[in-house]
This record gives structure tokens, sequence and C-alpha cells, in this order.
């Protein structure tokens, strides 16, 4: 015996047949271990109802005997080859299969299962079949104990698919939880633990169950991520994938895979959350913007209510669910008003109640219907009011028709209802003139009676055309008597008085020459014109000659108003090219620059000239109405602002650290053994060797002239005689040494240079008094850098480090930060220029209030040049100022885009 075990062992060593090694080591061993057949017991697993079923077996028998013999595969089986099959004793055997292809597989004892077929079969006449063939034909036998579903008592099929587990035949919680592990299904896991909550068995069924759920839970959810992003995302297959998640979780809490799973379930949920949030602000985004937008609303419900369905309890969508109820049904309340108020008429009310939701009417049907109701209502009270006459009525429905909703309709009846009320309003300003210019002549004021007319609309003219007709020759007398008499009162003007008397005689006689064309007349008007005219030129220059052209600004005006009267005056031209620079310098928004350099001049040379012309430019090319003033420039004039700046830092901070470090580089080469080689080398000895037992275990077969063992061995050393040859070609294609690098040790040369270039400025701006309106505002640059510079690096480094001896540039990095703090300066200045006016502004008022006129009224004039001329309440204050106090109606007409 002790040789057959030895043999056995050989030949498993050399052919490497697990299966029949097993088969021929049982055989031996049991031939003595079990002179007798001992009761048989286990479960037996087979397919029932498109699931499993089991029942419990004791004294199981195959072909009458405990017995089992072990084949090769499904090959032919006569009963010569069936006869030298060894033996297996069922009592040694863990577990007998079924398989899909009808052979049966035994586990036994601790390596893989081994193809098996039944023991003790009579061939009788039968010849040759395969193993399934076989196993069909035997006869199984067995007394069932127990049996899933109940009721069997007679031994199932052994068909593919079943599946014997030998042991106890009694345990039913063992026997259910064979079938659910045979099953893999969740239901049948499930049934299992809904039986067995604590059973022996029911922690191996949570983590098979969770495993599954795990399983199941993952597909569905790549299910709906693969839909998430189209128009109908899969919402089930998340809201399955969240309860398999939970449902694993329940039964193992901790249990990794399930939570991953979770999380990943969560993420979805908060994905879709995130976006009924999203929808619901660019709802109230646009309800806040009056934009359409009702869809979002519409979505965000959809959302929030999709995400509480696949799971109620996740607090972001309860959250979002909640925000978006509380907006549907403030909407609802909003329409349920309006509509109550609307069964009432009161068309308005309802429109006003649902003003927030109005620009959503062409997406809410409801919204809709409320608002043609309210438009309608006014198109009709329109159409009432015009047939009644109420022109004014009906331009009011009709606007108001068009701020609900604009349309063709609305638009053709507005302008019929504005020309309707244009023609009664001229009418009616026509019948009113009349009766107030027959009172004027009643009173004998012929001057009255015919500007009542004057001052009406052309169009209202038209209508009192001939009453004017009829008054024109007793006015054109009248005025120009009245203005002879104003002309003789007050001449030579003195003061206000006499200005206004004598504008208003070139009033009357400007209008009587229009009418009569009388030559006489018109010489008389050109008489006050010179007069009035001689009058603003005095006054200007009289502002003019003020020390330090401190009233040059109202001089001016008052020049413009001596060219109303008179253009092209030689005094005008003259008195202008005299104070031109003055004005362009003291009336309009002039700054002086200048920086001054607290540094060493040997740090900063020119630095401070750069700025200048920065600032200068900057200004100039911003858009900005402001004449900057270099030093040196030609002129005793100073401007009206100065720009003061301090260099107050401009240097370069340089620390170098130079350092000697070691690295390696590549000093030459020498042959080492290929280690692959050697590899290789040991492949083809191992292969030789086992070629060489292999032959050995060939001759030993044809010594005991055993076919099936020549045949078996006869393969093998053809299999092993292959595998030398491959070893041998692979270990001949590689080299059997290799050149190896030689790396000696060097000195290289690290310098670490660190550079700070600072730039540090500071500005203010002064008026005229010097005193400090802005500022000071500091402007610091000079962010740090390091650069490294590697010297004396070998070519051959095996480190990769490579030369860098070139140094930065020193003078461009210095450039660079002047350049930007120069930037930031000119962005803060015009910052500052801009902020001007307001501040010329404050002092205007503040030396009216102080009762110094020719102060505030030169700084009006100032303000008036540097800004746009657009009506704006501040250029009215200026130009109402001008008008009170020195007469200048033509203020307004100043402006920055004058120059």
């Amino acid at each position: 015996m002790f040789h057959c075990l030895r043999g056995v062992w050989f030949v498993q060593r050399v052919l490497k047949n697990r299966s029949l090694c097993v088969a021929l080591l049982l055989a031996v061993v049991l031939s003595s271990a079990w002179a007798k057949d001992v009761p048989i017991t286990g479960v037996l697993l087979y397919p029932a109802g498109g699931g499993y079923g089991y029942v419990q077996v004791t004294g199981f028998l195959v072909n009458g005997k405990t017995e089992l013999r072990a084949c090769s595969g499904n090959g032919p089986v006569d009963k010569s080859v069936y006869k030298n099959m060894a033996k297996i004793n069922l009592a040694t055997v863990k577990t007998l299969e079924r398989m899909p292809d009808g052979t049966l597989m035994a586990d036994v004892g601790s390596g893989p299962a081994t193809c098996v077929v039944p023991g003790n079969f009579k061939f009788e006449r039968d010849g040759a079949m395969n193993a399934a063939e076989l196993v069909d034909k035997s006869v199984y036998a067995g007394q069932v104990l127990g049996s899933n579903p109940m009721g069997v008592t007679v031994l199932p099929a052994l068909a593919p698919g079943a599946k014997f587990i030998f042991g106890t035949a009694t345990d039913v919680e063992l026997a259910e939880y064979l079938m659910a592990e045979r099953s893999r299904t969740i239901p049948a896991w499930a049934v299992y633990l809904g039986k067995f909550t604590n059973g022996a068995h029911a922690g191996q069924a949570r983590v098979a169950e969770v495993e599954l759920l795990v399983a199941d839970g993952s597909v569905k959810l790549a299910a709906y991520v693969k839909t998430s992003g189209s128009a109908a995302p899969d919402y089930d297959d998340l809201k399955a994938a969240r309860e398999r998640a939970d449902q694993a979780l329940d039964l193992v809490a901790s249990d990794a895979a399930a939570m991953a799973l979770r999380e990943s379930v969560r993420q979805q949920m908060k994905l879709i959350a995130d976006n009924a949030a999203a929808k619901l602000k660019a709802f109230k985004d646009q309800m806040a913007a009056h934009g359409p937008g009702y869809p979002l609303l519409v979505t965000a419900k959809d959302l929030s209510d999709r995400v509480v369905v696949v799971d109620p309890k996740y607090a972001p969508g309860v959250t979002v669910q909640n925000n978006v109820a509380n907006e549907t049904r403030a909407l609802d309340a909003a329409i349920k008003a309006a509509n109550a108020q609307r069964t009432s008429q009161q068309y308005d009310a309802a429109y006003t109640s649902i003003a927030k939701y109005v620009s959503f009417s062409a997406e809410d049907p409801r919204l809709g219907e409320i608002v043609r109701d309210d438009y309608k209502f006014h198109m009709d009270k329109a159409d009432a009011e015009v047939q009644q006459g109420n022109w004014e009525g009906a331009v009011a429905d009709v606007r108001r028709a068009r701020e609900i909703t604009a349309t063709d309709e609305s638009k053709a009846a507005l302008d019929k209802a504005e020309a309707g009320l244009w023609t009664a309003n001229n009418k009616a300003a026509a019948e009113k003139a009349q009766v107030r210019s027959k009172t004027y002549m009643d009173d004998q004021d012929p001057i009255g009676a015919y500007e009542v007319f004057a001052n009406l609309t052309p169009a209202q003219q038209l209508l009192v055309k001939d009453d004017m007709t009829a008054l024109e020759t007793v006015y054109v007398t009248a005025t120009t008597r009245k203005a002879k008499d104003l002309q003789t009162a007050h001449t030579p003007i003195h003061g206000r008085a006499d200005e206004d008397a004598i504008r208003q005689a070139y009033d009357y006689l400007q209008r009587a020459s229009k009418l009569s064309g009388d030559q006489d007349i018109s010489i008389k008007l050109d008489l006050v014109a010179d007069e009035i005219s001689a009058y603003y030129v005095d006054m200007g220059g009289k502002y003019l000659d003020r020390p330090l052209s401190s009233g040059v600004g109202v001089g001016w005006s008052y020049l413009t108003e001596a060219q109303q009267y008179r253009p092209n005056l030689d005094a005008v031209r003259d008195a202008r090219t005299r104070n031109g620079a003055a004005y362009q310098m003291r009336s309009k928004l002039s700054i002086g620059v200048v920086f001054r350099d607290q540094t060493s001049r040997r740090d900063s040379a020119g630095f401070a000239d750069q700025l200048q012309q920065a600032f200068a430019t900057g200004l100039e090319t911003s858009g900005l109405p402001a004449k900057v003033v270099l030093p040196g420039a030609a002129g005793t004039i100073e401007p009206n602002f100065h720009f003061v700046g301090e260099i107050l830092e401009h240097r370069p901070i340089r620390n170098a650290k130079k350092e000697t470090l070691q690295s390696e580089y590549r000093s030459g080469s020498h042959e080492i053994p290929n280690p692959d080689w050697n590899k290789a080398d040991q492949e083809y000895e191992g292969a030789n060797l086992d070629l060489q037992r292999a032959q050995s275990a060939l001759a030993g077969a044809v010594a005991k002239n055993n076919k099936k063992m020549i045949e078996d061995a006869n393969k093998n050393v053809d299999r092993l005689q292959a595998t030398v040859q491959t070893a041998r070609a692979k270990m001949n294609a590689l080299p059997k040494t290799m050149t190896d690098n030689v790396v000696s040790p060097y000195n290289y040369t690290r310098t670490t240079l660190e550079l700070k270039n600072v730039v540090d400025l500071s500005f203010r701006i002064l008026d005229a008094s010097g005193t400090v309106i802005g500022g000071p505002i500091p402007v610091v640059r000079g962010d740090p850098k390091t650069f490294t510079i590697l010297e004396n690096i070998k070519p051959d480094d095996t480190k990769g480090l490579k030369e860098v001896d070139s140094p930065p540039d020193e003078v461009q990095l210095m450039t660079d930060v002047e350049i930007a703090a120069r930037d930031s300066m000119v962005k803060a200045a015009q910052e500052q220029v801009q902020a001007l006016p307001g501040k010329i502004l404050t002092q205007a008022r503040a030396k009216a209030a102080s009762n110094d006129l020719d102060g505030a009224g030169e700084l009006y004039v100032l303000y008036l040049n540097c800004t746009p001329a657009k009506e704006s309440p501040e250029r009215g204050e200026a130009a109402r100022f001008l008008l009170a106090n020195f007469n200048l109606r033509h203020a307004v007409e100043l402006s920055s885009a004058v120059q």
C-alpha cells in the first residue's frame, strides 16, 4: 500500500492531474477504511417552480450503493474504462451537484470539485456512453424525512441544477439556509430570515442578502444615471436603488458597500433637489424682473415631488418641496382672490391682486384671463368716453390698457384719443385766449390782448389767426411806444431794474419789427441792442479785470449775453482773446500735477517725470473733461486743482544665497548580469527538469504496459518538450549581460535670488486754496519673487538637474513693477477726478450760503463746464443761481462738451 501511495504522489507531481490524483488516492484509502456502507444523510436541493425546493434525506443510495467513481470529463465511457475508474465512497463527499451539461461534480476534501459518475452501474448490453448518460440511467434512492414545499415523500430526480449537501438530515434551519443559498435571490434570503431571524446561519444570510441588495441597487442606480440626462429620467429606478440601500442597511447597519450605495443615491437626489431649488430661484428672479418663467415653477414642483417620492425622509427634498408648495399656494391664493374680484367686476383690483405674477400671464391661462378682462375693461371704458367727448379720460384708459397689454389695437386707439385730446385742448386754449384778449382790449391794453395769442402754440394760433391779424396794427403801435418809454426811463443802465427794462424794450421792438417790417422800428431795435450789449460788455470787463482771473467765469458769461444782442462784436472778440487762456484754466476743470521724489535720486532717476506724463496721458485719454498742467508749462495762471504725488520708496531689494550642493553624474559604464536572462535561464532549467521527470514516468508506464498511463505520459512529455523549446527561445532572445552606468558624486552651485522691487507712492488732490479735498491715497507695489540659478551642472547628471546660469533681467522686473504702480495710480486718480464736479458743487453751495455770491458764481460756472449737457437737478440749481444773482440767461448752455 505504501508503494501505491508513493506512486500516486509521484503521478500527482509529474502529471499534475488533480482530479485523477484525488480519485486514485481516495480509491486506495477508502478500500480499507470503508469495508461496509454507512447510512448517507443530507439535504437534496432541486429545481422547483422557477426556484428551488429541498428534501431532507437519509439512507441515500446510488444504484443501491454508497459509491461513486472518478471520471475525467463527459467523454465516452465503456465497461472497460468504467472498471478502471477509481471508487469514491459517498461518506467522504461534501456535496454532489448535477451540472447543466448533465455531469456530476463532487466536492471531496479541500481541493476543487472533481468529475464523478454513479458507482455500481451495470452495463449489461449497454455500449459506451458519456458521463451524463451514466447519471441519467442510474437509480437514486433515499428516505425523505422533511421537505419544502411540504408534502414531498419521494426523492426528486437528480436533474441538472440539483445539489446534494451531505450531512444532517434533520436540521430544518440548515435546510432552509441551504435552499436560500442555492436560490441566490433576495426573496429566498428574505424568506429564510423571516423564519430564522436568529438562526445559526442568520449572520451569513444577512451578508449574502446585503450583497444581492447592493448589487441590485447598483444596477438600478446605474440605469437611472443612464437616463438622468434625458427628458424622462427613470425615477422608479432611483427609488428602487434607495430602497435596496435601506434594506441592506436594515440587515447590516455598518456594511460599507450598502453605505456607499446609499451615499451615491443621495448624491443623485441632491442633484434633483438642487435642480428644483435652482428652478424655484429662477422663477422668483423672473418674477422680480417681471419676465416670463411660470414653467420654472412647474418644473420645480415636478422635481421636488419626484425627490420626495424617491425618499420621503430626505430633508433637502422635503425642504425644497415645502418651498415650492409655498410659492404655488401663494400664486393660487392670488388667482383665487382675483377671480372673486372679477366676479364683482373689480377688474383693476383683480389685476392688482396678481400684479407680481402678471409676467406669467402668457404661460398660465388662469392669469391670462384676469389680464385680458382688465385690458378689455379699460378699452371698453375708453370707447364710451370717446363717444361722450371725454378725450382726457379716454387717453388715460387707453394708456392703462397699454400698460396692461401693449397691442396694435390699443396703439391705434391711443393715437386716436391723443389726437382728439390735442384738438380739444387747442380749441379750449384758443377759446380761453379769446376771452382773455377781449378783457385786455376792454381795459385798453392791446399789448396784453395780442400777447395772450402770441403765447399760444403754433397749432393754437391757427385757430385765432384772424384775431391776431386784427390786433397787429394796434399792437405794433403800443409796443413801439412802450419800448420808447422804457428806453427813456432806464437809460443809461445802472442796475438790475434798468437791465430788465431795457431787455423788455428790446423784446417789444423785436416783435414789432417782425410784424410790421418798419425800417424805423428796426433802427430803434439796433439802438437798444447796442445799449444792452454795451452794458454786458462793460459788466464782463469788470469781472474779467479782477485779480488772478478770479471773475473770469462770470465775466465770460456776460460776454456771451452781449453776443445774444450783437453778434461778432469786436469788443467781445478782443476780450475773449485776452482772457481765453484764463477762462480755459479757471472756468474749466484744470489740474496741475507734480510728483515729489522723497527717495535717493540714484534709485529713481526720471521716475517722477514718468509718473507725471503717465498721469497726464491717463486723464487726457480717459474722456474726462480735464486739462492737465505739467510743471514748467508756460503761463502764470494757476489751475483749479493740484495733483500732488509723493514717491516714498522706489528701489530694488536684492538678497542672494549661494550654496554648494552634491549630485551624481554618469562617469562611465560596465557589464553586469542581466536579471531577465537569469530568470529565463531558471525557467529553462526548470522546464528541462520537468521534462526529465515526465520521461521517467513514461518509461515506468511502458514497463507496466498500462496503455492509459502510457497515453497520458506521452501527452505530458509532448507538452513539456514544447515548454522547454519556448523557454529556450525566450532565453536566447535575451542578452546575457547588460551595460550599467558608473555613477559618481560631484558638487554644483545653487544660488537662491530673492528680489523685491518696491514702489511706494501716495497722492493728494488740493483745490486752488491749497485745501486737501482728496487723499492721501497710497499706491504700493512690490510682490517678492524668488529665482534659482544652478551652475556647474554636469551634462550627464542622473538626477535630472539642468544648468540655469542666466540671472533674471532685474531691470525689466523693476520696469514691470513701475508700470503696475503707475497704472494703479492713474486709475485711482481718474476716480478722484470723476468725483471733482460733486466737490465743486459742494463748495459753490458753501459760498452761496456765506453770501459770497461772486465766488459761488465762479464755482457754478465751473460746475456747468465740467458736467455733460443734460438736464439734472444740480445743473438746474446752477443755472437758476446765475440767473437770479447775475441775470445770466444762457448759463445753462455751458457744459463739459463746450471747448
